[in-house]
């Protein structure tokens, strides 16, 4: 488990370096390699970064994703500041039903028949959140 406290709690509530407390970064990148096992080609030339909280962090990862008209799928029930980050985009959503259980996995896959998986349609969805 990943745990702070005493001299490392106060270290990391200071100043730090932008990618993070680099003993949580090195802690964090011994995990992906224990759990995940990743591809050394891919890996090496890979980062992580952590961020100050949720919305930070999903903001910089849908920037990166989205680019003006993409097309996204989303469950019908989403955080609002999800929508915030993407509506300047202007996306083209795609609603999937959702219950008590989460999506429904037969709507879902009703959506994505509309296109060819491996294609380079440009209306592919860029994500599902």
């Amino acid at each position: 488990p990943i745990s702070l406290s005493g001299g490392r709690l106060e270290q990391a509530l200071q100043y730090l370096p932008t990618g993070g407390l680099p003993s949580l970064v090195t802690q964090l990148k011994n995990l992906q390699v224990e759990m995940h096992a990743p591809k050394p080609e891919v890996w090496n030339n890979s980062d992580i970064v952590i961020t100050a909280g949720s919305q930070d962090g999903l903001c910089k990862c849908l920037e990166v994703l989205m680019e003006p008209g993409s097309t996204v799928l989303l469950e019908e029930f989403v955080y609002s500041g999800t929508l915030s980050i993407l509506n300047p985009y202007e996306p083209k959503y795609h609603i999937v039903q959702a219950d008590s259980e989460g999506m429904n996995p037969e709507h879902l896959e009703q959506i994505l028949s509309q296109w060819t998986p491996g294609s380079d349609d440009p209306t592919l969805p860029k994500f599902l959140y």
